[in-house]
């Protein structure tokens, strides 16, 4: 990806086929890299639902440019998922689409019409997961036929256990004595009806790359208590002409529990660093006059970030003290917990 991203300015990219969180440990590790080289890409793929699949490492693949994620849900009936070989916990997986959408990553669902131990109760189960998840669950991929039961399948393999039979030797065909062939069409039938009365797109097209268009004003207004940060570091000249600027470089760790996005993101209200100048009275003598410096990527809890901004020095020369801060427009100031300040020499 970086070969491509620096030698070809490529920023998009797409995994096909191969799920990208088939191993957790090394997706997390990928996500580090990708996040500490810095670089522009937006991304998607298709991954398997497990109780790993958390807040925190939704809230990273976010940060690491994830846009996207084709979820194999298959079906809400937790006895159909347990013959499935898949974990019957709903409770995990609807905590796993939450924490997907939450982390403002879309998703793509991937549902089985007709698989052999569907009943109709299984299948209502399916249609009311998606009606509670309308909001969260973005597209749905519309199959053209139900369930086949293909050669070298398990189902296939264990076809006398289940009782399938193939009449004409067509596979689509199959029967248990249940499941007939015209019984799962008109379940397909009321899938896609039901699909497209909740207007839940199909096709996933380039727009799912521009997240600021996709996604409306995805930040929303924070809680006091998710209004608190940590300043790690600050570096600057320490002196400036009156009037003049001076540029200082702040190291932040964001400590609380939502999720901060990238000014394209946020819309009305985006989260940027700001200034205040504090005299040797302690009187407040000024604060940032429009240089306020914004996010440009997704800040998870416990992430870091360094800030370039540049302060304007106050008309009178003295010593005063630059007491940085975050600040959400139109919300309020974030509450800074290590009491760091800058001092800054003015002079004529």
């Amino acid at each position: 990806l970086k070969h491509f991203h620096e030698t070809k300015g490529v920023k998009r990219f797409i995994f096909v086929d191969s799920l990208i969180n088939g191993n957790m440990r090394e997706l997390e590790k990928w996500l580090d890299l990708v996040i500490e080289d810095g670089m522009r890409i937006r991304w998607y793929g298709f991954a398997i639902l497990r109780k790993q699949m958390d807040a925190r490492i939704a809230y990273k693949m976010a940060r690491a440019g994830c846009v996207l994620l084709q979820l194999g849900i298959e079906s809400a009936s937790p006895r159909v998922r347990k013959s499935m070989n898949k974990s019957p916990d709903m409770r995990m997986v609807q905590d796993v689409v939450k924490a997907v959408s939450d982390a403002g990553i879309r998703i793509q669902g991937l549902f089985i019409v007709g698989y052999p131990t569907e009943r109709w109760t299984d299948f209502a189960k399916t249609l009311w997961f998606i009606a509670k998840n309308k909001g969260r669950i973005n597209h749905i991929v519309r199959p053209t036929y139900p369930y086949v039961v293909l050669p070298s399948s398990i189902l296939f393999d264990e076809r006398e256990k289940w009782g399938i039979t193939f009449p004409e030797g067509q596979y689509h065909l199959w029967t248990d004595g249940r499941s007939t062939f015209e019984k799962r069409m008109r379940r397909l039938k009321i899938f896609k009806w039901w699909v497209n009365l909740l207007k839940i797109s199909s096709e996933i097209g380039p727009e799912v790359f521009e997240i600021g268009r996709v996604v409306k004003e995805r930040q929303k207004r924070l809680a006091p208590e998710d209004r608190v940060f940590e300043i790690t570091g600050i570096d600057g000249p320490g002196e400036a002409r009156a009037g003049g600027k001076a540029r200082f470089v702040v190291e932040i760790r964001y400590t609380g529990k939502a999720m901060l996005w990238d000014y394209e993101s946020a819309k009305r209200h985006p989260v940027g660093l700001g200034y205040h100048i504090y005299g040797a009275d302690g009187d407040l003598v000024s604060f940032d006059d429009g240089t306020r410096v914004y996010l440009d990527r997704p800040l998870a809890p416990n992430d870091t970030e360094r800030f370039a901004i540049e302060v304007g020095a106050p008309e009178d020369a003295g010593e005063y003290l630059v007491e940085f801060a975050l600040v959400q427009d139109r919300v309020g100031w974030f509450s800074e917990t290590s009491g760091r300040r800058a001092r800054l020499a003015v002079s004529r």
